[in-house]
């Protein structure tokens, strides 16, 4: 590297200190306790507290055998998850720990995938990115604890919500839970609409008071205006995880805007 080189690494790094402050310094062994914001309800109360572990190289051989996305982050938590309240899965198939998990919201299941994440790789993350406005390669330093909170949802234990349709029929609805999430992406081929049919006939669970007969039916032919504003109002029932972050160049000072995947974030 020539002198050229290095006094401009030295100016960005001063940039970047002047623009983020200094990185409070933390432990390399994050918490693993986790309390979820509902949990699930079992042995008649709400199973809230949540114990992780570090993952090891005989999930890292499994997770490499995961055929999509999905199916990589439900085995994630299901390897990360030691318990969930009184009930121990550490002893358990994965099948049935996926079964359990199934029962949570999904922004319940990112909070866990985060909590596995910190406990298997620490809780500081370095995030390459170049700016979109000068095009200067730098990284970003993030704590994930800090900068990832989860959203926090009003009246989280109600199981149900109103919804009143353009016709006037109210709609019971309950938020999407990971086994929602399971069924409605398992399906080879479908389309975003059709994953959102499915997400709608398992999560309307009443018309005017009455059960749904045929709840793939209804879904399709509700309205698309309504299906929208469902789904919409399903999504801000959930305590997600946002990963879009927004931070300043340690070059031109310029603001950037980053959307971040589960994939950049599991990274060690």
């Amino acid at each position: 590297m020539t002198d050229v080189q290095q006094d401009k690494q030295a100016e960005i790094r001063a940039a970047k200190e002047a623009i983020a402050g200094p990185v409070p310094l933390i432990g390399d062994a994050p918490d693993i306790q986790l309390v979820l914001p509902r949990g699930m309800f079992q042995q008649g109360q709400w199973q809230r507290e949540v114990e992780v572990r570090e993952l090891t190289g005989i999930d890292e051989e499994a997770l490499a055998k995961a055929t999509d996305q999905l199916a990589f982050f439900s085995t994630v938590i299901a390897f990360g998850t030691v318990s969930i309240g009184n009930i121990d899965l550490s002893g358990t198939p994965v099948a049935e720990r996926k079964f359990f998990l199934g029962e949570l919201l999904l922004g319940e299941r990112e909070q866990i995938f985060m909590k596995v994440i910190q406990t298997t790789f620490g809780n500081k993350k370095v995030i390459p990115f170049a700016c979109s406005l000068c095009e200067e390669k730098q990284e970003m330093e993030m704590l994930l604890d800090q900068d990832f909170p989860p959203k926090e949802v009003a009246d989280i234990e109600q199981l149900t919500f109103s919804y009143t349709t353009k016709n006037g029929d109210v709609l019971d609805v309950r938020p999407a839970v990971g086994a929602d999430q399971e069924e409605a992406l398992s399906r080879k081929g479908a389309s975003l609409a059709e994953q959102n049919t499915i997400m709608l006939s398992r999560c309307i669970t009443k018309r005017n008071g009455d059960l749904i007969v045929d709840p793939v039916n209804f879904a399709r032919k509700l309205g698309m205006k309504d299906r929208y504003a469902v789904l919409e109002a399903m999504i801000e029932r959930q305590p997600s995880v946002q990963l879009d972050v927004t931070t300043a160049c340690a070059a031109c000072g310029g603001e950037q805007k980053i959307a971040l995947s589960w994939g950049d974030i599991f990274r060690a």
